[in-house]
């Protein structure tokens, strides 16, 4: 897999909720080996967003108002794409948050 030098970091943002089969296990730990394996092959920082909840309402309060994780999940990819920057010998980058 090649990506571009553009690419500092990924953040992989989804969203499982649970159902009546097991299904849902299965998903999610297909979902966090494929996101490792990108990190791991692509040697670019990886962010798991991806909300693992129960409900719909537990996933409406997940991304929404003050415990919006996203935000969380944003801030951490800017900061690993500085570590890396930094890493590489590149000044530190301030980058717009394009949603």
């Amino acid at each position: 897999m090649t990506f571009s030098q553009r690419v500092d970091c990924i953040i992989c943002i989804g969203c499982l909720i649970k159902g009546e089969t097991s299904h849902y296990e299965m998903i999610a730990q297909a979902v966090t080996n494929g996101l490792m394996e990108i990190g791991i092959t692509s040697n670019i920082p990886v962010v798991y967003g991806v909300l693992t909840c129960l409900t719909e309402e537990q996933a409406v309060a997940r991304s929404s108002g003050d415990d919006n994780h996203g935000i969380a999940w944003a801030k951490t990819a800017i900061e690993m794409g500085n570590l890396k920057l930094s890493q590489f010998g590149q000044t530190k980058v301030e980058r717009a948050i394009k949603f």
